[in-house]
């Protein structure tokens, strides 16, 4: 469910309390008034209003989010097109393709989403896997949404991180402005625990 936010309004549906019950081996990182996140007590993150990038103590495991009002594109199609130009023109990873690109599933009557894996080596030469989470929302033309979920580690040990990424993104929850999905693609916008 989309719920953008306007002059403070949180539906009440949207709004999710922040969970007591992670893995085991998490612990809760609340670093930002905009984010708390739980996962393994030696990870760390960096945070704005309207993203945040969690990364393991050797920096090799990411998880990387981001979201902003943007322009609308001709059609979902368009600004998916646009978006993965985007991304081979800036990440930075030598032999980088594209791989599993879903098609484009409806999140709702005016928001859409596209998966797609990627592989490539950075700079270091270390060959790296992830997969990408692309969201596009309609909201009120000529502005609409753009969400990029990505989550990638080294590809000698990709199978065993990205299920702890994944778990991590499950346990991760957003406290600022802008727009809440409550899917995968997008934390839903929580309330503290009193």
């Amino acid at each position: 469910m989309l719920c953008v936010l306007v002059a403070g309004v949180v539906p009440a549906a949207a709004v999710t309390a922040v969970s007591d019950n992670p893995p085991p081996n998490f612990v809760r990182h609340s670093t930002s008034k905009y984010w708390t996140w739980f996962g393994p007590r030696d990870w760390s993150g960096t945070y704005s209003p309207y993203g945040l990038t969690l990364t393991s103590p050797s920096g090799a495991d990411v998880l990387d989010y981001g979201f902003s009002t943007i322009a609308c594109a001709a059609s979902p199609a368009a600004f998916f097109q646009q978006r993965r130009a985007q991304l081979l023109a800036s990440l930075q990873l030598g032999g980088l393709r594209f791989f599993g690109i879903s098609g484009i599933r409806g999140l709702g009557a005016s928001t859409f989403e596209q998966t797609l894996n990627f592989a490539g080596r950075n700079p270091g030469a270390a060959a790296i896997r992830g997969e990408l989470v692309l969201t596009y929302g309609i909201t009120s033309p000529p502005y609409c949404y753009g969400a990029t979920l990505g989550r990638y580690a080294p590809s000698v040990r990709y199978a065993a991180s990205i299920v702890t990424l994944r778990k991590i993104w499950q346990y991760t929850y957003y406290f600022g402005p802008g727009a809440c999905l409550g899917t995968k693609t997008k934390p839903p916008c929580a309330k503290k625990k009193k």
